[in-house]
């Protein structure tokens, strides 16, 4: 690996998972259809979770941090639209105090019913809220996680809930690891986006997403590899949270592509074969925060292919976040520009 990072973690984080093509396109403008059919499956009461409201929150005194218990129980004190709105479902109430500033997980993995989570300053602004997070086997389907950004010494204020009147068990898992920075090794390229700001209109490197569209060429600066420096982020869009989409572009010169990834945030990386009109992602790969994730996959040589970076999660307070990548098996000269086409796939990636 040719990139240089200085980490001083807290608590350890998973590996990335796979993910298919859905990852690609939430637009964070349209809200999707959700089945209610499950609302109710499965009440179970047992008087052993979380405080009922904020004056009564159970305290948690030490990360990391787990606890079960189920809602059917109780009352429902608290809603937060995100993005499902005018839930019925009883909630519990947890407190922590940060350590440190750093970054707090709030993790229903293995929850019984539709959740949904969020979590408060001690001023009660929200600073992050999830309702479907997961749709696995493992964790459940429309079960919820929260990634938010926390300061030292402050309180705040955990809320399990569920969507529209849902309850049941839930599983929590609370931790916090403090911030390290990924630094940018000399001699990296520099992609040169733009500072995000509200209202700000992505048209450096935007890809399929761009008016017109627009790639940022990579290629090699030796050994058919190259090192890149790179911001993403998301920014409030005339009242709606939009992310920043990074499109490259490369030409493979060998049959394998690899490309390593290294970010602040929780990204999305795709190699996706153009153009736009029948575009075909090839490989999408999860990246956890200060933990590399890496693309290997069998490519032609001589032909064009695009990655493609952007925040998996992008609601909430948060701005810039910063990521270096490394790519190899690529050419060493300027990818040349095509003639492409402009369609309604543009609306499907952003």
């Amino acid at each position: 690996m040719r990139y240089l990072i200085l980490i001083v973690l807290v608590a350890g984080l998973a590996g990335g998972a796979l993910a298919l093509p859905p990852e690609l396109s939430p637009s964070g403008v349209s809200v999707p259809a959700k089945d209610d059919s499950h609302v109710g499956t499965a009440p179970t009461r047992d008087a052993r979770e979380g405080g009922e409201d904020i004056a009564t929150a159970i305290p948690i005194p030490l990360m990391p941090y787990q606890d079960s218990g189920a809602t059917c129980d109780n009352l429902d004190d608290y809603d937060e639209v995100c993005p499902y709105e005018n839930s019925t479902s009883p909630d519990v109430v947890y407190s922590f105090v940060a350590s440190v500033e750093g970054m707090a997980r709030v993790d229903l993995c293995g929850s019984e019913y539709d959740t949904k989570v969020y979590l408060y300053d001690a001023d009660l602004n929200l600073v992050g809220c999830n309702d479907d997070y997961y749709f696995d086997d493992i964790c459940g389907v429309y079960t919820s996680f929260l990634a938010a950004p926390v300061d030292a010494d402050q309180t705040y204020y955990i809320v399990v809930d569920g969507y529209g009147g849902d309850c049941g068990t839930y599983y929590l898992n609370v931790e916090i690891y403090s911030s390290p920075q990924v630094f940018c090794p000399p001699g990296a390229l520099e992609e040169g986006e733009p500072p995000l700001a509200d209202d700000y209109e992505d048209q450096h490197n935007s890809g399929c997403d761009g008016l017109p569209p627009v790639w940022q060429a990579i290629w090699a600066q030796e050994n058919a590899c190259a090192t890149m420096c790179a911001v993403s982020g998301w920014y409030d869009y005339y009242g709606t949270d939009m992310r920043d989409t990074d499109w490259f572009e490369v030409i493979a010169t060998d049959d394998q592509l690899d490309w390593t990834v290294m970010a602040e945030w929780y990204m999305t990386m795709t190699v996706i074969l153009p153009p736009c009109d029948t575009m075909v992602p090839l490989v999408t790969q999860q990246v956890e925060p200060f933990n590399p994730a890496t693309i290997t996959v069998p490519v032609t040589p001589g032909n064009v292919y695009w990655l493609w970076m952007a925040p998996r999660d992008f609601e909430g307070p948060f701005s810039e976040i910063d990521y270096l990548m490394d790519v190899c098996g690529i050419a060493d000269g300027p990818v040349a520009v095509a003639a492409r086409t402009w369609s309604a796939v543009k609306s499907l990636y952003r």
